[in-house]
């Protein structure tokens, strides 16, 4: 865990630290070499040395390590992001590649990915919005642990103990909040979790304050992909109760309570911010 931790430490720190673009590209193509070599039986760098002697890192995919240098090196060409959207978007080549490098190394292949992309894009922000309080929740007490772990892993001054939350519940045990940021909930939870989220979210956020969800959607009563077809059976399939929402009726919900739609914005993955 150390030593897959002072890899992305190193990676990071080339991709959004460096300030020459050229001392930063020539670094990480260093690192994706080793990378690639380690992944196939030749460490040279003591972390990679230490990474590569775990034998679950040595029988995973080999193409998740160069990926991880990758995804930095993309981090090098973006203009910057005009919206927190975005700027989240810029991101997942480099999150994401973590997330499903540190699944195959921790879960073997059976973790969130999508949520650990999330909480390490989380921890970046932290540190790159240093003016925003973050107040993570959860109802799910394993998930806590989780970003309690994380906190505690990397400790940021805005980053709250997370709280346990049910969005059904009146009061929520928050009460005032300048934006709500609820990410892949609506698909993942019975019907009625949705319309509790939006009538929290109304109760708590000031006026010009905003609900963001993440997740994918049905538009317009149809599918956005055929992998969202086999996903949402794959939901029901968990919970009958489950499944992709269609965003027309989210909007509804969320005008009844006086919140208006101001964008859709398209993310990796077939979902939508």
């Amino acid at each position: 865990a150390s030593a897959f931790g002072s890899l992305i430490h190193e990676l990071s720190s080339a991709a959004f630290h460096i300030r020459e673009p050229q001392v930063a590209a020539t670094k990480l193509a260093w690192w994706r070499q080793e990378l690639a070599d380690a992944a196939f039986g030749k460490p040279s760098h003591p972390v990679t040395q230490t990474l590569f002697d775990c034998a679950g890192v040595r029988e995973s995919d080999p193409a998740l390590w160069p990926a991880l240098a990758d995804g930095a090196l993309a981090q090098l060409d973006v203009p910057g992001a005009g919206t927190l959207a975005a700027l989240i978007e810029q991101l997942d080549p480099f999150f994401g590649a973590v997330a499903r490098a540190e699944n195959a190394l921790f879960c073997a292949g059976g973790g969130n990915i999508e949520a650990d992309a999330a909480l390490w894009t989380l921890s970046h922000l932290l540190r790159a919005l240093p003016q925003l309080t973050w107040q993570p929740s959860d109802l799910d007490a394993g998930a806590r642990v989780n970003v309690s772990a994380r906190r505690a892993a990397e400790p940021s001054p805005n980053l709250l103990e997370p709280l346990a939350l049910d969005v059904c519940a009146d009061p929520w045990p928050i009460a005032r909040a300048d934006a709500v940021f609820c990410a892949n909930m609506i698909h993942a939870s019975p019907p009625e979790t949705t319309p509790g989220l939006v009538r929290g979210a109304a109760r708590v956020l000031p006026p010009g304050g905003v609900l963001v969800t993440y997740g994918p959607y049905r538009i317009g009563g149809a599918q956005t992909s055929e992998s969202n077809v086999a996903f949402d059976a794959w939901l029901k399939a968990r919970d009958a109760r489950w499944g992709v929402r269609d965003l027309e009726a989210v909007v509804a919900l969320a005008q009844s309570h006086e919140l208006a739609l101001e964008e859709r914005i398209a993310m990796p993955a077939n979902n939508f911010v």
